[in-house]
């Protein structure tokens, strides 16, 4: 009975080892590393998102102002432009409208 534990014990000695030199690493181990690399990367990405959120207030606290905000919208078409856009899209409809009943 003894003897059998040794043996155990030293094959779990023996395949512990054997994974040290030859198995790459866990995932758990692979995680942990990435996350401490990460750290650096997440702190960068702080600094970064702390001047968005300036950026963001600033734009919240201002009042509406429809020359700023709309300045650059596009216009509505005049009746010329109207009329252009629906031959374009009379086009289309005949283009692709199903085929004619022959009967």
């Amino acid at each position: 009975m003894r003897r059998r534990r040794l043996e155990r014990e030293d094959k779990a000695r023996w395949v512990s080892e054997y994974n040290k030199q030859v198995r790459p690493k866990s995932l758990l181990e692979m995680h942990m590393e990435a996350k401490r690399s990460s750290k650096s990367k997440a702190s960068k990405k702080e600094k970064h998102r702390e001047h968005n959120d300036e950026s963001d207030d600033e734009w919240k606290r201002h009042r509406f102002d429809r020359t700023r905000d709309l300045g650059s919208a596009p216009r509505r078409a005049d009746a010329k432009r109207q009329r252009e856009i629906l031959n374009t899209m009379g086009f289309l409809a005949d283009k692709y409208a199903p085929g004619k009943d022959s009967g």
